[in-house]
């Protein structure tokens, strides 16, 4: 007597699938209909939009000086580029619900397109601060990159399915600290005009529905402290290795990459990580590339293992608890840049008064 999976099996699916239709395994090399297109899709798409929001950090060294940007100014286009991105990703859930995944991220994308490519052309603080507001709704896809993920791959397979597409698409940010540097030394060596905002300068700095459930907001919550960090530190990282460190903007994008690019393995992992915490400032490159890697070990762990509980919360309301969830990680970013922007305006004020 065949069992329930065989049964399906024999149907239209290239997959064994259980009785509603749902993956049971995840076989990554596999182009299988409908459940690892729709992974593949998933992800690739994530990955974009997580290249083209972190595009501008890895070169703010460079944009710092041809925008002529405080570290006020800095520090609030951080806060507008994830500030967004809160209200798009609740958006974002209730849209899945109703439209579903696909169709919802489609249209986001698109609307997102003109803020990424206008971004080129920014040339005043004011300029540079609305294009990373609008090109941060991008991230909502994350949202329905999960719900996707949880609608084709049954319950026993699914925190892995999510956290690998997740984790594969964050890569974006990691990709971007590396590409973004290494493409516009490349323009530069051939005489042309990089793409960036005040890129018609050139610059010398290159050679030197309501879930009443209360595990929908401890999800936000828990979210908040591992993706809000990383999203926080993704904006700062490369200008802070350049700066600390006297780097050539390459070099300094390459160290950054490693940050994003442990995602590779990271997320998926899914166990039950803590965090580690260290205090007081470290004064070797070396000491710090290995504290960001490990630090970035535990965080990304976190979020993979906190969106493998999302959807177990609520079946009913998925997008919502998916879209509060993701939202909550942007909540702390918020949070973490506001910190941010206040120690610098301090040390930018400590500095004057000093050469007064």
């Amino acid at each position: 007597m065949a069992t329930k999976y065989e049964e399906f099996e024999a149907g239209k699916f290239a997959l064994q699938v259980d009785v509603e239709n749902k993956a049971i395994n995840l076989p990554l090399i596999s182009m299988a209909k409908p459940h690892m297109q729709a992974f593949h899709l998933c992800w690739i798409q994530f990955f974009s939009c997580f290249l083209s929001m972190f595009a501008a950090p890895p070169l703010i060294p460079i944009i710092r000086d041809n925008l002529d940007l405080t570290a006020s100014d800095i520090g609030n286009a951080g806060v507008a580029s994830v500030s967004g991105a809160i209200f798009a990703r609740v958006a974002m859930g209730t849209a899945c619900d109703i439209v579903g995944p696909r169709l919802a991220s489609t249209i986001l994308t698109l609307l997102t397109v003109p803020a990424v490519y206008l971004s080129a052309s920014a040339d005043t603080a004011n300029d540079y601060f609305l294009m990373r507001f609008f090109t941060g709704f991008a991230l909502a896809t994350f949202v329905s990159t999960q719900y996707w993920m949880s609608s084709m791959f049954s319950p026993t397979i699914v925190g892995q399915a999510n956290g690998q597409a997740a984790g594969w698409g964050n890569l974006g940010g990691g990709v971007a600290q590396f590409l973004m540097p290494l493409s516009t030394m490349l323009s530069l060596r051939q005489g042309q005009k990089h793409l960036q905002p005040g890129g018609l300068h050139s610059s010398s700095l290159l050679s030197s529905r309501r879930p009443q459930h209360l595990l929908s907001w401890l999800t936000a919550l828990g979210y908040g402290f591992c993706f809000g960090v990383e999203l926080a530190i993704n904006n700062i990282i490369a200008y802070y290795f350049f700066d600390r460190f006297n780097l050539d903007i390459y070099t300094a994008g390459m160290v950054a990459a490693s940050f994003g690019m442990v995602n590779l393995f990271s997320r998926p992992i899914d166990n039950e990580w803590s965090a580690m915490c260290c205090s007081g400032r470290i004064s070797t490159l070396s000491a710090s590339i290995t504290v960001m890697i490990i630090f970035s070990v535990f965080v990304q762990a976190a979020e993979g293992l906190t969106f493998g509980v999302v959807p177990f919360v609520s079946r009913r309301s998925l997008g919502v608890v998916s879209g509060m969830t993701a939202a909550g990680g942007f909540w702390k970013a918020v949070e973490m840049k506001k910190q941010q922007r206040q120690l610098n305006t301090n040390e930018d004020e400590g500095s004057t008064t000093s050469r007064a």
